[in-house]
């Protein structure tokens, strides 16, 4: 293997514990490509930048391993953008690794050239809102010092998103092999033994019910220790589903887009004094700033980011905890009394949710020749697939989440990822790649066709034989553009298009497909993907289906937001039509 820089950069992040590599070639990282090739890292190349890094981040919520995404010049970072901004809000470990122009060819119209003179360099070339460190290597001293920044950074417990840029003159330049050590940072932030106590006085004289959001991700088993010590209730946001097992008899319901009319009946009949928030921002898309979530004391708010303090609620009275999470719940944990008569035990709040009930697919009711419902999907996903596997589900946005976040059920983390902050069309559709390129099971997207359309990774899963599977709910057009459009009183023209044969599709690629046009096709279709050995597209067509979207929560609090006031939605979304659920 030659010594440069490019080599002896792959030597450095093999030592940091780094696998894979994701990305697109080009002429502008000649020697860097290359460079990987001869390195100890399995490269995946991909259709387009933005799919490369979408799978990347995916792949790293996946195995919790970060992954290396490499891209070429000028368009070759541009187009990477809006999937580092999602990345980066989802809290994502990536080495995004570019090249640039040299400084002999800057100014002299190099083709793609990436300069100060072209390219935005306070954004890209420096930490910004795409990037926590960045560097523009100009020798190869420069390598050591750089490993322990990017060591200490990826140590860190919140996420981490780092941009290497090397120009093109010096990825091929020769390199002393480096001799280096390894640096880690610490971040485990815990607090004071004052707050500890004056936490626990709280929680053990008031009533008080638990928020889990995704940032919990890494404290399941002392929230459950909590929750069953203290008898508190439990809901989660989309994201956290799972952390605490939803069918816990102390599980009330997700809150947020397609959540449960449960949280609400609770908050309204049995409304705690303090709501105890756990690792979330608690921004729309989690709870709609919906009134009624208001505690009568307040909220105590723990995470790591200080920033989520009092923005979601900020009429309501939040006392802010910076600290991991699971080390300030091993804390609290050791000031509360082991025995107890918390203020929660009493009155007791029956869990009411009409989807907690069997799932068995023998006992599911349903006319055979109908249009697929995909309620039904639903279950068929559970009862075959959550139930029976360790597959990961992903749900793109849109109608597609709402309907997984309203009926699946998880009992461990990490099986399900949506992105609700963000949010980008395209995510899953790509995504889905990265997690079947690293996790020992298959992984499932559930996917609209408009955003299916915009990814065509299915291509990249076909060349790895990896075994990743869409279902494409197909309504040929922008389904819940049109919903709201029309919710909303406003025109929804040319929210529609052409259908597309997605089944024709996947065998165009080399991939298998099945079409659901009725509900007798859900479940063969189903274990026909489940039964696949490589990359597989379900095709469910719910072009003539009248059921509703558990979306309509996202509609009010539009129409609150349009009007300048503050949502006051009382439930999350399907007191419209409680058949849809049942």
């Amino acid at each position: 293997m030659p010594y440069n820089v490019s080599t002896c950069l792959m030597q450095g992040l093999s030592q940091l514990g780094i696998r894979h590599a994701f990305g697109v070639s080009g002429g502008g990282i000649a020697h860097l490509y290359d460079g990987i090739l001869h390195s100890e890292l399995e490269m995946s190349h991909f259709r387009h930048e933005s799919g490369a890094v979408f799978a990347a981040a995916e792949a790293y919520f996946a195995n919790q391993e970060p992954v290396v995404v490499f891209v070429t010049t000028g368009p070759g970072i541009i187009n990477s953008l809006n999937a580092l901004m999602a990345a980066k809000t989802e809290g994502a470990k990536l080495i995004f690794l570019s090249g640039c122009t040299g400084a002999s060819q800057r100014g002299r119209g190099a083709i793609q050239e990436t300069s100060h003179l072209t390219t935005p360099q306070s954004s890209i070339f420096s930490p910004s809102e795409f990037f926590d460190f960045a560097l523009r290597v100009e020798s190869g001293s420069e390598l050591p010092t750089l490993m322990q920044q990017l060591s200490v950074g990826l140590s860190q417990s919140q996420g981490f998103i780092a941009h290497v840029s090397l120009p093109m003159d010096l990825q091929g330049a020769f390199c002393e092999p480096m001799d280096f050590k390894l640096s880690i940072c610490h971040s485990s932030i815990g607090i004071s033994d004052e707050i500890a106590e004056k936490g626990a006085a709280l929680l053990t004289q008031d009533k008080f019910a638990v928020w889990v959001g995704f940032g919990a991700r890494k404290a399941s088993e002392e929230i459950k220790v909590l929750v069953e010590r203290t008898q508190a209730r439990v809901f989660c946001t989309p994201r956290a589903k799972g952390i605490f097992p939803e069918n816990h008899e102390y599980f009330v319901g997700v809150t947020g887009m397609g959540g449960h009319d449960e949280v609400d009946v609770f908050n309204r009949d049995y409304r705690p004094d303090w709501i105890l928030v756990l690792g979330t921002r608690l921004g729309e898309s989690s709870c709609f700033w919906q009134k009624n979530m208001e505690p009568k004391k307040g909220f105590i708010h723990v995470d790591i980011d200080s920033r989520a303090f009092g923005v979601g609620f900020n009429q309501c009275y939040t006392m802010g905890i910076q600290a991991d999470i699971k080390v300030f719940l091993q804390q609290l944990l050791a000031k509360l009394p082991p025995q107890s008569s918390f203020a929660n035990s009493s009155p007791t709040f029956n869990n009411l949710r009409a989807f907690a009930t069997s799932t068995n697919w023998e006992q599911q009711v349903f006319e055979a020749d109908s249009p697929p419902q995909v309620s039904l999907l639903m279950a068929a996903l559970q009862e075959f697939v959550i139930n029976k596997t360790d597959a990961i589900i992903m749900a793109e946005c849109g109608n597609a989440f709402a309907w997984t976040n309203h009926y699946l059920r998880f009992d461990l983390p990490n099986r399900y990822r949506v992105s609700t902050f963000y949010g980008s069309m395209g995510h899953f559709g790509a995504g889905v790649v990265g997690a079947a390129k690293v996790h020992h099971d298959k992984a499932f997207t559930v996917i609209g066709d408009g955003s299916m359309l915009m990814q065509h990774e299915v291509h990249t899963a076909v060349n790895y034989r990896l075994p990743a599977v869409w279902i494409v709910l197909n309504d040929a057009g922008y389904g819940l553009c049109e919903m709201g459009l029309k919710a909303m009183e406003l025109k929804a023209d040319e929210t529609s298009f052409e259908e597309v044969d997605f089944v024709q599709y996947a065998n165009s690629l080399g991939a298998k497909g099945y079409t659901v046009n009725s509900n007798a096709d859900i479940q063969p279709a189903v274990l026909a993907a489940l039964h696949a050995s490589g990359p597989f597209i379900i095709d469910v067509k719910i072009m003539n289906t009248n059921e509703k979207s558990p979306f309509m929560g996202r509609i009010e609090s539009l129409k609150q937001q349009a009007k300048g006031a503050q949502s006051n939605v009382p439930a999350w979304g399907l007191n419209e039509d409680k058949k849809c659920r049942e």
